[in-house]
C-alpha cells in the first residue's frame, strides 16, 4: 500500500487536476491543526488564519491524500478478513447444524429399528406364553388322564 500511497501524493502533487482540489485539502487541514493545537493548549481559537504558501499547501495535501490511500487500503483489508471470517464461521455453523441434522435422523432410525424389534419380541414373547399355555395344558390333561389310568387299574 505504501507503494500505491506514493503514487497518489506523487499525482496530486504533479497533477493540475488535483492540484486545486489537494491545495484547499492541504489548507483546511493547516487551519484545523492550528485551531485544534490552540484549543488543546487552552487559547482561544483564531478567527482568521494566515493560508499556507500554495506549494506548502500541495505537500500537506498530497501528504494527506497519501495517508489516506494507506488508511483506505487497511481498512478494506480489515473489512475483507471481517467478512471472510464471517463467511467462515456461517459455513461452520451450517456444517455443525447440517452434522446434527444427520446425527438426529440416524438416532430416529435407530429409535425406529428398536421399536420394529421390541415389537417382534413382544409377539414372540406372546407366542412363546401361548406355547406354554398349551403344553401346560396338555401336561395337565395328560396327568388326568394317568390318575384315571391309575383308578381305573
Amino acid at each position: 500500500s505504501k507503494p500505491i500511497a506514493n503514487r497518489a501524493k506523487a499525482a496530486a502533487r504533479n497533477s493540475d487536476a488535483f492540484r486545486g482540489i489537494v491545495v484547499a485539502v492541504g489548507r483546511q487541514i493547516h487551519q484545523l491543526q492550528i485551531q485544534l493545537t490552540r484549543l488543546a493548549e487552552g487559547k482561544v481559537s483564531l478567527a482568521h488564519i494566515t493560508p499556507l504558501r500554495e506549494q506548502a499547501a500541495v505537500d500537506r495535501g498530497a501528504e494527506f491524500v497519501s495517508e489516506m490511500v494507506i488508511y483506505s487500503v487497511a481498512a478494506s483489508t480489515i473489512v475483507y478478513e471481517y467478512q471472510q471470517s464471517a463467511s467462515e464461521k456461517k459455513r461452520k455453523e451450517a456444517e455443525a447444524a447440517a452434522e446434527e441434522e444427520r446425527r438426529l435422523e440416524a438416532n430416529k432410525a435407530l429409535e425406529q429399528r428398536q421399536c420394529e424389534q421390541l415389537d417382534m419380541l413382544n409377539k414372540r414373547i406372546t407366542l412363546l406364553d401361548e406355547q406354554l399355555w398349551a403344553l401346560r395344558q396338555a401336561q395337565a390333561a395328560h396327568r388326568a388322564a394317568e390318575r384315571a389310568r391309575g383308578e381305573r387299574a
